[in-house]
């Protein structure tokens, strides 16, 4: 009996100190770059960049948007190359529209590209980009940290009004 303990010490101590355990990273995502800083059109595309890391198992959906003061608006490109118009995170969960975002099965660096969109307002100013992640059933999602290399610049041009005609005075002779 005396072996066996001293069996199973000498491997506790070989596990602890030769064979350290495998240390579980936990998963993270970030906004690595954002291209171009400045937007001048609604339908301009803009180019964010995410890392991934220990993504959990399964699929995830990924969505990037403009902050707007209470929401986030625009368009997101799918893997399907199709235009994706951002709801609000819980019109998201409820109505499983986090289906129709970017999907990541991976860790990785992705490009997703976003647009504002000609139907959606938004102030002229500098806004926050914000990405979610989605699990695969849309039950929950995570939102990205906001740093100030996070900003855009939305510049649009102001609509001026069309001059109105004024009457000339005619002339009676």
């Amino acid at each position: 009996m005396k072996i066996v303990w001293v069996t199973v010490f000498l491997i506790c101590l070989v596990r602890v100190f030769v064979l350290p355990p495998k240390i579980l990273a936990a998963f993270s995502f970030s906004i690595k770059e954002i291209n171009p800083k400045i937007i001048d059109s609604k339908s301009q595309e803009i180019q964010v960049t995410i890392l991934v890391t220990s993504l959990p198992s399964g699929d995830s959906y990924f969505r990037v948007g403009i902050d707007n003061g209470t929401s986030s608006v625009g368009y997101i490109k799918n893997n399907g190359t199709n235009w994706v118009k951002l709801g609000t995170l819980n019109s998201d969960k409820e109505n499983s529209q986090c289906a129709n975002y970017f999907k990541i099965s991976a860790d990785g660096e992705y490009v997703l590209n976003i647009k504002i969109g000609d139907d959606n307002e938004i102030q002229n100013g500098d806004h926050a980009i914000k990405a979610y992640r989605f699990t695969s059933t849309c039950g929950s999602n995570t939102g990205s940290n906001e740093t100030p290399s996070q900003l855009i610049n939305i510049n649009l041009p102001t609509p001026t009004p069309a001059p109105t005609a004024t009457p000339s005075p005619t002339l009676i002779p």
